[in-house]
């Protein structure tokens, strides 16, 4: 309804009362049709939220997003989430993981270590000659000159 007497340009002494009820009836509806109009907005940025929620939570327990695509309705919180995933892994074909284990789609677990470790010395977190044999650090010299500090380093 009008908050405002101002809002309405109405002359009270030339207005019959079906006048008035027409007037206000129409008010009445352009102001239910704004409601509509902001409810549908408010509606639509509502399932945006929650749709980018789901696929964030989705990423977070290692299943891909496309998932989001079939996530039922009535899901309303991640634990509802989790849940219906840990049913339908085996549709999905979702292996799921065991506590604290990370699953590495065939990769093996030696390689990644190496991996890992070429990682931190690229990034300056480990010495690479510090923790090497003699026989690998031998074998990684490319001259006579280096050849020669690394066995008389190494003595």
């Amino acid at each position: 309804m009008a908050q405002n007497d101002d809002e309405f340009d109405v002359d009270y002494d030339n207005l019959s009362d079906s006048d008035l009820v027409k007037r206000l009836r129409k008010e009445i509806d352009k102001r239910d049709k704004t409601i509509k109009e902001q409810e549908e907005e408010l509606t639509g940025f509502y399932n945006s939220t929650w749709e980018d929620s789901i696929v964030e939570a989705l990423q977070e327990m290692g299943v891909d997003a496309k998932v989001a695509r079939f996530v039922p309705d009535n899901i309303e919180s991640v634990e509802e989430l989790e849940e219906w995933v840990s049913e339908n892994a085996d549709v999905f074909g979702i292996v799921p993981a065991e506590e604290g284990q990370v699953q590495y789609d065939d990769i093996d677990r030696e390689h990644l270590a190496m991996a890992e470790m070429m990682a931190a010395v690229a990034e300056g977190d480990i010495d690479q000659n510090v923790g090497l044999d003699l026989q690998s650090r031998i074998d990684g010299v490319s001259s006579k000159d280096e050849l020669l500090s690394l066995l008389k380093g190494s003595q």
